[in-house]
Order: C-alpha cells, then sequence, then structure tokens
C-alpha cells in the first residue's frame, strides 16, 4: 500500500473519530475540502464542509456519549470505503426530517458506510449510507423485529415474555399465566400515566367499501391517506394506527401523541377527510398505567 493511499485512509478515519466521537468540529475543515460535495440519501448534493459539522452535533446532541467504531476500511487508488459503528445513550433530543424525538435514555447504535474521494491532500467528495431503519427502530419510530419465542414452558403471558416482545398475538389461557400485580405496583403505575389523543376515524358520505365496485380514484385516494399515516407514524405524531375493515361504519383508530387541538389540525389536512371519504371523533385520554413516560414507552 502506497504512502498517499494510507495518509487518504488516516484521513477518512479521522473524520468519524474526531468530528463524531470526539465533537471536534473544526477538524472538518482540516480534513476536507472547503468545497467538498457530500452526496446522501435522498437529497440533492451539498457543498461545503458545513453539512457534515450539522450532522455530527445533530448526533451529539442527541447521544452526548457518541462512541465511534471503525469496523471495515479499504482503499484502492483516491478512493476510501468506511464502515463505522455510533453507539450511546439516546438522552437529548434528535432532530429528523420527520421531526424530532425526545431523549428516551435508551442505549442505541446505528451503522454507516462512507465512500471518500481524496484530492490534494483532502476529502474532496463524499458518499454516505447511513442504516436509519435500525436507528428509528430503536427510537421506537419503527416496529422492532419479533423477539425470540418464549422459552418451553414458560406461558406466553410471563413477563420475560412480554419484554422479549412476541411477534405474533399472545393467546389467553386463563388467569394463571398472568403476572402478578399488587396493589403497590398498580399505585406505582399509576405515577407513570402520561396523555395522548384517540382519533376514531368513521365512513364518510362518499365512502365506498373494497371490492370489485369500489371506484379507481377512491383507491388511489385512500392509498395517499395510507403514506400520510406512515409519515405521521414516522414522525412519532401517530403511535399506533389500527385500520378497521368490519363493515361496521368505524373505519380506523389512531392513537396520537398530540394534543387534542393538533390532533384535530392534523385530521383536517387528511386527503380522505377533505374529500368526503372520512369523518373522524377525537378524544383525550392517557396510556394504562404501567407503559411509561418515554416515547417508546406506547407500542
Amino acid at each position: 500500500m502506497g504512502n498517499e493511499l494510507e495518509a487518504s485512509m488516516q484521513r477518512s478515519r479521522r473524520l468519524y473519530e474526531e468530528i463524531f466521537g470526539w465533537g471536534n468540529y473544526s477538524a472538518a475543515d482540516e480534513l476536507m475540502a472547503a468545497d467538498i460535495i457530500n452526496h446522501r440519501p435522498g437529497s440533492p448534493p451539498d457543498l461545503g464542509t458545513e453539512g457534515i459539522k450539522r450532522q455530527a452535533a445533530l448526533l451529539r446532541t442527541a447521544i452526548p456519549d457518541l462512541h465511534t467504531t471503525l469496523n471495515d476500511q479499504f482503499g484502492h487508488e483516491d478512493r476510501v470505503v468506511s464502515r463505522w459503528t455510533g453507539s450511546g445513550t439516546h438522552t437529548g433530543p434528535l432532530n429528523l426530517p420527520t421531526g424530532s424525538v425526545g431523549g428516551t435514555g435508551r442505549s442505541i447504535s446505528f451503522d454507516e458506510i462512507r465512500i471518500d474521494r481524496h484530492e490534494g491532500g483532502r476529502i474532496a467528495e463524499s458518499w454516505w449510507i447511513p442504516d436509519r431503519f435500525t436507528l428509528w427502530q430503536q427510537l421506537g419510530l419503527l416496529p422492532e423485529p419479533p423477539g425470540p419465542a418464549a422459552e418451553p414452558g414458560e406461558p406466553e403471558h410471563s413477563t420475560a415474555a412480554v419484554k422479549r416482545g412476541a411477534g405474533t398475538p399472545a393467546k389467553y389461557t386463563g388467569e394463571a399465566p398472568l403476572p402478578a400485580v399488587t396493589d403497590e405496583m398498580l399505585r406505582d403505575a399509576l405515577q407513570e400515566t402520561r396523555p395522548y389523543t384517540v382519533c376514531v376515524l368513521k365512513a364518510g358520505p362518499r365512502f365506498q367499501e373494497p371490492g370489485p365496485a369500489r371506484e379507481s380514484w377512491l383507491a388511489d385516494l385512500i392509498w395517499e391517506h395510507g403514506k400520510r399515516n406512515y409519515a405521521l407514524y414516522l414522525a412519532g405524531l401517530a403511535r399506533v394506527i389500527c385500520p378497521v375493515a368490519d363493515g361496521s361504519g368505524t373505519t380506523g383508530v389512531t392513537v396520537f401523541d398530540a394534543d387534542p387541538e393538533d390532533v384535530d389540525r392534523i385530521m383536517r389536512e387528511d386527503p380522505g377527510v377533505k374529500a368526503g371519504l372520512f369523518t373522524f371523533e377525537i378524544h383525550p385520554t392517557q396510556t394504562f398505567p404501567g407503559f411509561g413516560q418515554d416515547r417508546g414507552g406506547l407500542r
């Protein structure tokens, strides 16, 4: 390996260790060209070193004890490819494109793959691919993968099984398998309730039941309604979204992590509501005791 390539690999390594791991943002101006071109998923390229400084500051605000680990690195000619992991405790606000997520106190980790093109002793161009899916899962913005099955002989409703997060609905087998709850446990849990808002979506005057007779424009509009619901979920505003298709006239129930006034504004902008497909009712509520105060408490 030539001296120039070794220097380039060391330069890319310092990018993670010093800027992200140590919070030495000024190192960006030493390691990167002033007119560096940064490529990131879902956005047009941006120029200059301010972008990586903002990214590092955003992560270090959310994860003050952020630690970086370089997992793999190799280079060829003017390119260096690095795969690194950031880890720490999420205690501060994390501003995402979909909104801000308050500190959860969770230990999280995420990966990133970066390709750096070096020129004249600086990083002149970068392509980076962050593992946002895993990060959002750990922040409670996306469902976590199914956990392991209960141990042989362990009741499905046992405390251990619940903590693992069963991936399939549990079956009720009687009172005996339920965890024992004392008066003191319930009193303690009552201290951790927090407000939410329930929205009940109902069929409006232009709603048509699913089936061959449903017009295509309506199906397209409901698809847009579904995309908006998913965006609200990713933003942390809609914590639980449950479509209902039993012909009862109720078409869905959503639990919002927002006050009733905000939920009313959100729903009035829904494309299905604006088109007369749906109407809605709003009910202030709170979590059942024991669901906790953090944003991940309501699954």
